[in-house]
């Protein structure tokens, strides 16, 4: 199995280096990258089955989706491991829709971003501040002008591979709160799934939605203090 697994990836790079066109796959990651990921987890046999499953969704009827490899037994229980310590995200999400009803599902991935990357900071308040969750806080500030708009390439964050897979798993959180009907947005669940593809690609700025902007202010600053200061903003 192994040596046809190593050929299967041998004609997938192949095929990825020499291809003339580029962008057609609907789904994220590409068919080839997923196809890619199959064959250096899984034996022979499921790594095509998978691959060949995904080649077929992948077509103009299908719904534009992020569609990750499958997991491994092991990748299950370090996951499972991993959602145990973000449990307080599901409270979190319940209170912030509670206390800002009008968001959008782009204001819970705005949220997610925030709690997730932000950067520690020496950065002290003058003003009140607000929790998000995880250490992290927004300070309102007196201005009209500023709009939050994040990337996953933006310096000013902490995005490296570690921060990223905590960030996929609380949308996986959201995701299941949504699908749960927890949290409403009036939308069926394929089309919130549609919603947040390019945002989980890559493709657009994490930012607030129209309806978030028009109800409540965006004028904040980020603050994750370190721990000596920590004890002076709780």
């Amino acid at each position: 199995m192994f040596i046809l697994n190593r050929w299967a990836i041998q004609m997938i790079s192949f095929y990825q280096k020499h291809k003339t066109t580029s962008g057609r796959c609907r789904h994220y990651p590409s068919c080839s990258h997923y196809g890619m990921g199959c064959y250096q987890k899984f034996n022979f046999i499921k790594a095509t089955c998978l691959t060949g499953f995904r080649i077929l969704r992948c077509n103009p009827l299908s719904v534009k989706v992020y569609d990750p490899v499958p997991l491994t037994r092991q990748e299950k229980k370090e996951k499972q491991k991993r959602l145990q310590v973000l449990l307080p995200l599901k409270q979190l999400l319940l209170s912030m829709h509670q206390q800002y009803p009008m968001s959008q599902i782009e204001d819970d991935l705005v949220l997610l971003f925030e709690n997730t990357f932000c950067k520690p900071t020496l950065l002290k308040p003058c003003q009140p501040v607000e929790s998000i969750g995880f250490d992290t806080f927004r300070i309102y500030i007196h201005s009209s002008q500023r709009e939050p708009s994040y990337t996953f390439f933006d310096p000013s964050f902490l995005i490296d591979t570690t921060h990223l897979t905590l960030f996929f798993d609380k949308v996986d959180i959201l995701m299941q709160m949504i699908k749960k009907k927890e949290i409403h947005y009036g939308l069926p669940f394929s089309k919130i799934k549609a919603q947040i593809y390019p945002y989980l690609k890559g493709n657009i700025p994490f930012a607030h939605s129209k309806i978030y902007q028009q109800h409540y202010s965006t004028s904040y600053i980020l603050v994750k203090p370190k721990l000596e200061e920590f004890d002076s903003l709780t």
